[in-house]
């Protein structure tokens, strides 16, 4: 099985772009799709000091992405 994730990943990248903090929205802060929860649940996982998701790089949020999806 070929590795689809720069496939998907183009596509899903194109709705979930930058900053969000929009209050209709569930998710609450987002950056790049990855919610503020989830970022410090990674953070903590990952034995790294909590950063709010908002200064979260693309590169960042890609290795957040492959490693827990």
């Amino acid at each position: 099985m070929s590795d689809r994730f720069e496939i998907c990943q183009s596509i899903t990248g194109a709705w979930e772009g930058g900053w969000s903090n929009h209050k209709a929205d569930p998710g609450g802060k987002t950056m790049y799709g990855v919610t503020e929860t989830r970022w410090h649940e990674y953070q903590d996982k990952m034995g790294w000091k909590r950063t709010p998701v908002r200064l979260i790089t693309r590169d960042q949020a890609l290795k957040f992405y492959r490693s827990e999806f």
